[in-house]
């Protein structure tokens, strides 16, 4: 990978995972097992989702020359603490690409990531 890869040359997208076109989903997958030969892997079809779907994950992708480059998920889910119950969001499957790394796309998924939780109603 060259050196010269600019985080000006990403595309970032943050939706809600179930949302993500089947190639997305499939990218990944892919991404998921390249970096820490996640155990879903053969693709299957469809696609097993790497999140418990209950906990509303939000795909934060961040794809440079129409290859994934970095993912980073929010998922929200209650917490139950004496007796009151808050809403939490954290970051889970963040991955970038061996290829890609030491260029700031990492960093451009938790950003986004982390501002998709700053601008949610989530209580923690």
């Amino acid at each position: 990978m060259s050196s010269s890869l600019l985080s000006s040359e990403a595309i970032v997208s943050v939706q809600p995972y179930v949302d993500l076109p089947c190639s997305v989903q499939l990218d990944v997958h892919l991404l998921m097992h390249k970096v820490w030969g996640d155990p879903l892997l053969p693709p299957s079809d469809p696609i097993v989702s790497p999140h418990n779907i209950d906990y509303s994950p939000c795909s934060c992708t961040v794809y440079v020359n129409g290859i994934l480059a970095s993912y980073a998920a929010v998922l929200t889910f209650p917490v139950a603490h004496h007796g009151v119950t808050f809403l939490a969001s954290g970051l889970s499957c963040v991955a970038t690409s061996p290829d890609f790394e030491r260029h700031g796309f990492g960093s451009l998924a938790v950003n986004a990531a982390t501002q998709h939780i700053l601008h949610s109603s989530v209580d923690i």
